[in-house]
């Protein structure tokens, strides 16, 4: 008897290893998926040879309303609720929050990035196919008590952030997760990500369908990251080439029945240098080499 039982389990055990899994988005129109995303960003780097170390965590809450559904194509209104930065150096510690004193022209600005959606559409497979956050960058510097000069260059410097490239491809490196097919568990299948910063990083991840049950899927996700060669950047009006490499570990654990993203834990391990000429702006050329780990918790 006890040989019955333990054979029934295991043809049950093999048959859930080889059921095929269609793993993809399947939201409620009118219904509001909610996202809390944090990043702790910890930089060792060496700036003409003097080191300057820099931590920065960076936590954003996000609405993500289902406006409709035609043809498997989902619109969403992304709109960010609350959002703060803070980071730490030997040369002083910053703090910038939505919900801090509006006194401070730092936390207006980051009051004006919430409240004001992003429209957004993206497939049941998680591929992105249009993203407009106009509306947000109309209002950046809205009440923000700075000389004009000043109001400008930093609207300037923001502006360069807050393209809709640079949306997409920051919320498609978060949605590339589902396959375009149905998996197995321990199938693999592999998602094309692009990230920009000051440079851009564009990288193959293969993930992997590595347990599920009834309410969720697991997905654990690998992919080696590099600038390419002679990589331009430019920070604060400075021009320069960048030569990083890394890799990120990821792993996704899924809502079963929605497919959204209900916990996410991922570390990226970058290392190497950024390297610009002499300008205008500094009489000297500046070498900088880094070593960052980024930390990113969803849930």
């Amino acid at each position: 008897m006890k040989n019955l039982l333990w054979i029934t389990v295991f043809l049950s055990t093999l048959s859930l290893s080889f059921a095929q899994q269609d793993i993809n988005l399947n939201l409620e129109v009118g219904e509001t998926y909610k996202m809390r995303q944090e990043t702790v960003s910890t930089t060792k780097q060496k700036v003409n040879g003097f080191s300057q170390d820099v931590t920065t965590t960076i936590t954003q809450d996000t609405d993500f309303k289902v406006m409709s559904l035609k043809e498997n194509i989902y619109k969403l209104e992304v709109t960010p609720t609350t959002s703060s930065t803070e980071q730490k150096s030997a040369m002083g510690n910053m703090f910038m929050d939505s919900e801090g004193p509006q006194s401070d022209p730092l936390n207006v600005i980051m009051k004006n990035l919430t409240g004001t959606p992003l429209l957004m559409t993206i497939t049941k497979s998680g591929d992105i196919l249009s993203l407009d956050a106009s509306k947000m960058r109309e209002g950046i510097m809205n009440n923000v008590n700075l000389p004009e000069m000043q109001k400008l260059q930093v609207e300037a410097e923001m502006l360069k952030n807050l393209t809709d490239e640079v949306f997409t491809d920051s919320y498609q490196a978060l949605f590339n997760i589902y396959p375009k097919e149905k998996v197995k568990k321990e199938d693999t299948w592999n998602s094309v990500f692009k990230t920009s910063t000051f440079f851009t990083i564009e990288s193959t991840a293969t993930n992997r369908l590595i347990a599920y049950d009834d309410h969720s899927y697991t997905i654990k996700s690998e992919a080696d990251m590099a600038t390419e060669p002679g990589a331009k950047l430019e920070i604060l009006g400075m021009k320069g080439v960048a030569d990083i490499k890394g890799h990120m570990s990821s792993t996704y654990i899924l809502d079963r029945s929605t497919g959204w993203i209900k916990s996410m834990q991922q570390e990226q391990k970058l290392s190497g240098s950024i390297e610009m000429p002499a300008n205008d702006m500094s009489p000297q050329a500046v070498k900088i080499v880094m070593d960052v780990i980024n930390v990113t918790t969803i849930d």
